[in-house]
């Protein structure tokens, strides 16, 4: 790879975005993720169940109201929208928002009662640690987002953010915590491993990208540390001063997963790190992307997940 190639990726992996005209228009409808009908979504017509499939479920979901705090190792949230504002924990260390880390949380939570825009859960409880110009010399940063994320009973976190060179000190910490870690696989094709989602632990979550068709995204990695995958393209999402925006990346695939994570959280208590994990992959779905050749990854799985613990 380019070196230019490589310095590209040393901060965190930025999600792709574009802004919307008309937000006005934009509803529930258009988050193919979520229910995809085939619906055309910014130009490209989706193929039907290629989604998170939360659609049956999303009542029974959406007023669960104890999911347990879910942790943000990203830029800052705005926690100041009606999206958001109800989901803020009293004990977030940090002030700084962006638009990265907004995208982010948007996505694993929203209040479901405010505007047309829905996240994963309703008002699931974020507590985030901001990170300043990450880079491959600043993983401390990191470090002490997993010290603060612990220390206040964090069992989930979301990693939306890459860096090119293995960190021996960020994977023993992490090794080391009872935390589940769902990471961002990167943006880019090829072989090139980005960390930490390619740390081959019990404890972390490679996550990668699908189109609305059923193809991995062009902004995925498609190597054999992709876990599971999400909708990674054409997503929308609510930005700061509640902003909508269509968000492309594995950044953006991820906090689906953090959200199934979290769930499992809720049903089972007890449950650790590795066991939220192995549900996780037990029940996510091979057999809709199966029809676009991806076979060596499955697809979440929401309505699963709810359907288990009810048995």
């Amino acid at each position: 790879m380019m070196k230019k190639q490589v310095l590209a990726i040393l901060v965190a992996s930025l999600c792709i975005c574009a802004n919307l005209a008309g937000c006005a228009n934009n509803s529930y409808s258009e988050q193919w993720a979520m229910d995809n009908q085939g619906q055309v979504v910014d130009r490209f017509a989706g193929v039907k169940h290629v989604d998170i499939n939360i659609k049956d479920c999303w009542e029974e979901i959406a007023a669960i109201s104890d999911i347990p705090v879910i942790g943000i190792i990203d830029e800052g949230v705005d926690f100041s929208n009606g999206y958001l504002s109800k989901s803020k924990s009293s004990k977030n260390s940090v002030s700084t928002v962006s638009e990265h880390g907004t995208n982010v949380a948007s996505m694993i939570t929203t209040n479901h009662a405010y505007g047309e825009i829905k996240g994963c859960l309703n008002n699931a409880p974020l507590l985030q640690y901001a990170y300043n110009n990450l880079s491959n010399d600043s993983i401390e940063q990191v470090i002490a987002g997993i010290d603060f994320l612990e220390s206040n009973g964090v069992r989930v976190v979301n990693c939306s953010f890459t860096i090119s060179k293995f960190n021996t000190a960020l994977y023993e910490r992490m090794a080391s915590s009872n935390m589940l870690f769902v990471c961002a696989a990167g943006d880019i094709r090829g072989d090139l491993p980005l960390y930490p989602a390619f740390y081959d632990l019990e404890n972390v979550i490679c996550v990668g990208g699908i189109t609305n068709h059923g193809t991995f995204s062009t902004l995925s990695h498609m190597s054999e540390y992709v876990d599971i995958v999400a909708p990674g393209e054409q997503i929308l999402t609510v930005g700061q001063q509640e902003e909508l925006k269509y968000v492309s990346g594995t950044s953006i695939a991820t906090p689906f997963i953090t959200a199934a994570c979290a769930l499992i959280s809720y049903y089972d208590k007890g449950a650790s790190a590795s066991d939220i994990k192995e549900v996780l992959l037990e029940l996510a779905r091979n057999d809709i992307l199966a029809r676009y050749y991806i076979t060596n990854v499955r697809l979440v799985d929401f309505n699963a997940i709810v359907q288990y613990y009810k048995k």
